[in-house]
Parts: C-alpha cells; sequence; structure tokens
C-alpha cells in the first residue's frame, strides 16, 4: 500500500510544481478536492484534505478496503489524470481489482518441540479460504491466544506463481520447558523471610500441557504446598481442563487439603468462562476449639475478559475476572455443634471481582488503576479463619507484611503511574483497603468491625523475552521511613 502512495506522491509533484510559479507554497496551500476512480463503476469522492502523504494514506486505505476484504488482496490504484484549480487537486485514478487471492497452505515456522499440526487447528484456516483482512485479523488473534508458544508478527503473505494463491507464513518461538518463578520478602519484626516459589514445566509432550509445583510462605508458620496440571482439549478451539491439589499448613490455626477441577471455554474473541468443581478438608488445630474439623463441596462460575496484548507491560487496555463460587460446609463432630447451638452444615457463597485499566497519559507515561472485591457471604457468626480471606503483603495491599489481615469482605483500590521504557517500568504506587469482619468481644458477644489501611511505595520493573524481575519498597503510615518492605519477584525460563 505504501508504495502506491509514493508512486502517486512521485507522479504527481513534478506536473503540479510546474503548473505553479511558487512551488514553496504549493505543500502548504494544496488540498485534495475530489478523487474520480475507474473501475467496475466511476466513483467520485469529495475528500477536501490537505495534500500530503498521510491525507492521502488514509483516503486510499478506506476506499481499497472493501475490496481487500472481498480478497482481492492485491487491489490497488494508479493514476490517470491529474487536475489542478488554483489550490484546489482533483485526481482521477484507475482501480486494479487483481485476482482473487485463496489460501494455499499455511507454514509454520521456528517450532521443534511443538506439535505444528495442533498449532494449525488452532489457527482454524483451511485451503482455499480465500484470503482478506478479516482471516488475517482473525488469524493474527487466534495465534495469540497460543500461550506455550510465543508467536512473532506479522503474518507473511507469500504468492505463488501466477498470484491466484498465497501461502501464510507463521513465525514462533518455543518457549523454555522449564520457568521458575519467584518472589520474596523479609520481615524484620519477625526475623523471618517470606516467599513464594513456582516451578513449571510448560508445553509437556508439544501439546501445550503444562504443570506446575508452587511453594509459599506467607507468614512464620504458614505454608502452602500446590500441584497444578492443565491440558488443551477438543481437536479446535481454546478450551482447557485444569486439576489443582493443594494443602495449607497454618500450624497454629489449621491444616487444610483441597482438590480442584475447571472446564475454561473461549466464547468470543475477548470473552473467556469456566466452571469448576471443588473439595476441601480442614483439621483445626487445638487452639482454635469450640470448631471441630468439615469438609465442603464447591461449584463455581467464572468469566473473564481483556483486550491487552503486552501481558507484562501494557501500555493500554482492560482486565477483567469475576467468579461466584457456591459452598457446601458440613462440620463432621454434630454432637459438638448441637451443644453450641449451631448448625453442623452452611451453605456460603463466595464472590470475587477483579478490574484493571491500563491508559496512556501521554507518551510512554501509563497509569493503572485495579479494583478487588472479596466476599463471603454465610449463616454462621464467626466463620473458622480457614473460611476468611487473609489481607496484605505484594498481592494485596503492598506496604505491609502477607497475610496480616482477615476479613469476611474486603475492597482493595490501586493507583500505579508507570514510567515506561523498552525493558520494563519504574511505577510508584498506592494500595488502599476496606476490611470488613466478625468478632467476638470479651463478653462473647459477635459485632462487626471495620478499617481502612492504606500502603504506598515505589519500584522498578526489567524484563526480556525470558526473564522477569520486580523489585518493590513499601511504606504504611505506621511504618517508618528507614524500614520499609523490601518484595522481590522473579521469573526466568530454563
Amino acid at each position: 500500500m505504501l508504495k502506491v502512495i509514493l508512486i502517486i506522491l512521485i507522479v504527481l509533484m513534478p506536473f503540479l510544481i510546474l503548473a505553479d510559479d511558487n512551488p514553496e507554497d504549493i505543500s502548504n496551500n494544496l488540498r485534495i478536492d475530489s478523487l474520480y476512480i475507474n473501475g467496475d463503476i466511476i466513483s467520485a469522492n469529495r475528500v477536501n484534505l490537505p495534500f500530503d502523504q498521510i491525507s492521502v494514506n488514509r483516503t486510499i486505505n478506506s476506499f481499497l478496503k472493501p475490496y481487500q476484504d472481498s480478497g482481492y488482496y492485491y487491489a490497488s490504484l494508479e493514476i490517470e489524470q491529474i487536475e489542478k484549480d488554483n489550490s484546489r487537486v482533483i485526481l482521477h485514478l484507475n482501480l486494479l481489482k487483481g485476482p482473487l487471492l485463496k489460501i494455499g497452505a499455511i507454514v509454520i515456522d521456528g517450532l521443534r518441540r511443538t506439535n505444528v499440526n495442533t498449532v494449525k487447528r488452532y489457527i482454524a484456516i483451511n485451503k482455499s479460504d480465500t484470503l482478506n483482512n478479516e482471516l488475517l485479523e482473525k488469524s493474527d488473534f487466534a495465534v495469540r491466544q497460543i500461550d506455550y508458544i510465543r508467536y512473532l508478527p506479522p503474518i507473511d503473505v507469500i504468492p505463488r506463481p501466477g498470484f491466484t494463491e498465497a501461502d501464510l507464513l507463521f513465525h514462533f518461538e518455543e518457549i523454555k520447558p522449564v520457568s521458575i518463578i519467584a518472589g520474596g520478602g523479609y520481615l524484620p519484626d519477625k526475623k523471618t523471610m517470606i516467599w513464594n516459589l513456582d516451578l513449571r514445566l510448560n508445553n509437556l509432550f508439544g501439546s501445550g500441557r503444562k504443570v506446575s509445583f508452587k511453594s509459599e510462605k506467607k507468614e512464620k508458620g504458614h505454608n502452602i504446598l500446590e500441584l497444578y496440571y492443565r491440558q488443551f482439549i477438543f481437536n479446535k478451539g481454546f478450551s482447557t481442563v485444569e486439576f489443582t491439589t493443594s494443602t495449607r499448613d497454618y500450624r497454629d490455626q489449621f491444616y487444610e487439603f483441597s482438590i480442584e477441577s475447571k472446564l475454561k471455554v473461549l466464547l468470543s474473541k475477548k470473552l473467556h468462562s469456566g466452571v469448576g468443581l471443588g473439595y476441601r478438608s480442614v483439621e483445626p488445630v487445638e487452639t482454635t476449639l469450640p470448631y471441630s474439623s468439615f469438609s465442603t463441596y464447591s461449584a463455581d462460575f467464572s468469566i473473564s475478559s481483556d483486550n491487552l496484548i503486552d501481558k507484562y507491560n501494557p501500555i493500554q487496555g482492560y482486565e477483567f475476572d469475576w467468579i461466584i463460587k457456591y459452598t457446601y460446609r458440613k462440620y463432621n463432630d454434630d454432637s459438638l455443634q448441637s451443644e453450641r447451638g449451631l448448625l453442623s452444615s452452611y451453605n456460603d457463597t463466595r464472590l470475587k471481582i477483579k478490574m484493571g485499566w491500563y491508559q496512556t497519559i501521554i507518551s510512554e507515561f501509563i497509569v493503572y488503576t485495579g479494583l478487588k472485591y472479596f466476599g463471603l457471604e454465610t449463616a454462621e457468626d464467626l466463620p473458622p479463619v480457614s473460611e476468611l480471606y487473609f489481607v496484605g503483603g505484594p498481592g494485596t495491599i503492598r506496604g505491609f507484611r502477607s497475610e496480616q489481615f482477615t476479613a469476611l469482605r474486603t475492597a482493595i483500590f490501586t493507583i500505579e503511574p508507570r514510567f515506561r521504557f523498552n525493558s520494563g517500568n519504574f511505577f510508584l504506587f498506592y494500595d488502599g483497603a476496606y476490611i470488613n469482619n466478625r468478632i467476638a468481644d470479651s463478653e462473647a458477644e459477635i459485632k462487626t468491625v471495620e478499617n481502612l489501611y492504606q500502603g504506598f511505595g515505589f519500584g522498578i520493573t526489567l524484563q526480556n523475552s525470558y526473564q522477569f524481575v520486580k523489585l518493590s519498597f513499601g511504606w504504611n503510615r505506621d511504618l517508618p521511613f528507614d524500614q520499609p518492605y523490601l518484595s522481590l519477584e522473579l521469573s526466568t525460563d530454563l
């Protein structure tokens, strides 16, 4: 397309300069008044635009787009006649539609371990399909959804002899088979380290299967272990099935074992949905009595959507997640519950909402704003601590140590100005969290408590194709300036 525009400008300018005694004023005064285009029919388009490359580019593209969308991929315009009346320019152009282009073959470049036929099924283009812009946009979107290989745009269109067929060449890069994602921090008041470690095995057997081993230490004596498995299902599309098994060992409070399964489906270009089932078994320690052990059975439904291209360093876009979970919870010791005058089982509802917006303000200055809501609705006045939300630390309120506060309901607001550069960004942050909980006072009466916590700080993110590092310093209003909470996140492929 750029070649067509350059040819038009190169051909036009000598005629126009010769027709005017003062060529220095031409570029400032000339305007395109009309375009007369001869093709299937003669059409006249009054445009009234400056005679410059940007205006010509926009006009030509808008006229050729319907033809290119219909399969005339090589449609172009050539100059036939030029008219100039003072500062008005009238162009007579001839439309060359060219041949109707069909797909010859799908060519995959850069993959060795990955099953190429599986990738082609995800692209979902058939031989002899008509090549047009809509098909290219659809293909570009499809390959961006394949998260176990790295797509390198653009799609190359390679015409075959005769220009009636063309091959589409997709460029990919293998993701390393092992990834390590880690984070850590130091709690000076407790003189202990906290961390999270996620060891991932990517693209097992070349079909996108993923296995993850995760370990977290939230506070001293608070540990989490998790095993995760994911694979794609069906012959086309991006539906996945996931299985997760985990334990939480909070030695001074409870021990928990859980298993979950989830089916996720791509409903439309930007909308994902999922359904899941889960089971949990919780054993409280003696200090939490009179609670007894209990089991839960859950079902959940989720919707998520985003339009982010660069997940690590976005410049514009949104992300949205909504999950509702219904849980049947039953205590294992019915006699203990009846003595306390409480029910032996409860039907609980959990709601999680996460929203985020990225907005470019000027040049490389970006602002991220986010909102999270976690809520538990239960008929039990004082549910076990294992059922509450733990809030605090890098994942929720930065500037506090991990899992410092418990809540029945919490709303967390984040604003994060960023200065973006090629290999990362420098950021400031402010986190505010409203926390709602129920507690028993000294007279064993149940009362609702509400608090607002605030954290702030700064940090830097560095990244390339295989590594990601995020370092941040956080404070709260009660934390001395010379004692910030330090957190480090690291991701690397091996």
